[in-house]
């Protein structure tokens, strides 16, 4: 059977994590990732692999169900790392979240980033601020790391591999936070990032071996390339497309948009494939002259299992609006 080669123009694989929709979480839990908004992936610009997280700044942003995976209240006895890569679009100016999990406004936990203002992680529970570590504000359009660190009851807020700031608190409360983990906006506040997030990792260690300190002296060795999941991995999402077939230059890979509640199940193949609930849902990706019927040879195939009755169903369509080639549809 032919596999991927220079002729191959499209090829989705559909592996994933059980339910997830689009963005993958690599992670040893598998969250299920939600786009708000018009959250898409870019190849315009990213740290690694073929794509990133584009946020517009004016409502986009994706969520993760609450888990235990990340509730710093009961994680007393656990070392605790978040790191991620970041790239404003344009030259930061209001306030904007980078990560969030908010309960209410005496439970909560954030990172965000205020033009002229301050790089910032905040922590509180019960509304007593446990947590607060501060930097000079990322003021650039440029790719930066960040990463906050938890080790034994010190805590670090890294920028670049540089300890920026330090804190001291052991989260005592036994209730862990119920909300929505919440990337790119902390809900309800409109604080919503303009630009690119790549490689989101919650960890469950000092992953990056760091020793924050009083005198903010510590450094950690910048990943040069995307993580690899272990045992400890809670949360990891690569930001990466589905589509296979690019060879990573700027705009080789085809971005599919889910629509509806299209997601991704069990499988045929791999470790997942494409549902679709006859009711809403399709798959659509951007025209290409890729799938230009011309004069020259061409090949579609797929495996297709009905769950329902034999009613007619659209598998593969390329759609034709007023005599041009808009998107190509997978069923509908």
């Amino acid at each position: 059977m032919g596999g991927l080669d220079a002729n191959t123009k499209l090829l989705f694989h559909f592996d994933g994590n059980d339910g997830a929709m689009e963005i993958v979480d690599s992670g040893v839990t598998g969250h299920v990732v939600t786009q708000v908004g018009t959250a898409i992936l870019s190849t315009a610009n990213k740290k690694f692999g073929s794509t990133s997280l584009l946020l517009d700044g004016n409502s986009d942003y994706i969520t993760m169900p609450d888990s235990d995976d990340w509730d710093i209240p009961a994680g007393s006895g656990i070392d605790w790392t978040l790191d991620l890569w970041i790239k404003y679009a344009n030259s930061p100016s209001g306030i904007d979240t980078f990560v969030s999990q908010l309960e209410d406004s005496a439970n909560q936990w954030y990172l965000l980033n205020t033009g002229g203002g301050n790089l910032e992680f905040y922590y509180t529970e019960n509304d007593n601020s446990n947590l607060q570590m501060t930097a000079s504000a990322i003021s650039d359009t440029d790719w930066h790391h960040i990463a906050i660190i938890k080790y034994g009851t010190d805590w670090g807020l890294y920028l670049d591999g540089t300890q920026v700031d330090y804190g001291t608190a052991s989260p005592a409360n036994a209730t862990a936070f119920s909300a929505l983990l919440a990337i790119g906006e902390r809900i309800g506040s409109s604080r919503y990032f303009d630009g690119y997030i790549d490689e989101v990792r919650i960890q469950h260690s000092n992953d990056f071996s760091a020793a924050p300190n009083s005198g903010k002296t510590d450094t950690i060795t910048v990943p040069t390339a995307a993580h690899v999941a272990d045992g400890n991995t809670k949360l990891l999402l690569h930001m990466d497309a589905l589509d296979v077939s690019g060879d990573g230059s700027s705009g080789a890979y085809h971005i599919p948009n889910f629509v509806a509640t299209t997601q991704l199940k069990s499988s045929k193949f791999g470790n997942g494939c494409l549902l679709l609930d006859g009711n809403g849902d399709y798959l659509s990706i951007a025209d290409s002259a890729d799938w230009e019927f011309g004069s020259g040879d061409f090949t579609i195939d797929y495996w297709e299992k009905r769950t329902g009755d034999d009613s007619t169903n659209e598998f593969t369509i390329v759609r034709d609006d007023s005599g041009g080639y808009t998107a190509f549809v997978i069923g509908e």
